[in-house]
């Protein structure tokens, strides 16, 4: 299923410029913007349990929202691709983007930008984790950025 409509459309989401304060080259590119979901991370995921690889669902749709789609890869990418609170595990961020591609092929541009979304999106969710208190989680993501950069730099 495809959302293609959001009755209550999230314009204060935080990976939504206005909302997070972070300047960033994504947002004035002509990027492919829709809905996204805004926080996909291993949390919001309800897998099968007898096998542990198929998606049943996904949930949490509170930070969905209109934005530019590969800043939701880079939140997903963020959320789901890391060794352990630390690290980011490459040849599955890879695996990952590959996966997408086959729902939805990213453009020479969006290729191009997708390191800036990790930046944005790592920032954002730093940002937010040290407002409201959460340092180790903002500690955590800042060394995790620093990991998936090596490698998409």
């Amino acid at each position: 299923m495809v959302v293609t409509y959001l009755p209550q459309p999230n314009t204060k989401g935080l990976m939504n410029p206005g909302t997070s304060g972070i300047k960033s080259p994504l947002f004035s590119q002509g990027l492919p913007t829709g809905i996204i979901h805004g926080d996909f991370h291993l949390g919001n995921a309800l897998v099968d349990l007898a096998t542990q690889e198929r998606l049943v669902a996904i949930c949490d749709f509170e930070e969905a929202g209109e934005n530019v789609y590969i800043v939701d890869l880079a939140v997903t990418v963020m959320g789901v691709c890391s060794y352990d609170e630390n690290i980011m595990d490459v040849a599955l961020i890879r695996e990952v983007i590959q996966g997408y591609k086959t729902l939805r092929p990213l453009s020479t541009q969006e290729n191009t930008y997708f390191p800036d979304a990790l930046e944005y999106a790592a920032h954002a969710w730093i940002q937010w984790f040290l407002a409201n208190g959460y340092e180790t989680y903002a500690r955590n993501h800042q060394k995790r950025l620093e990991t998936v950069m090596l490698a998409f730099r």
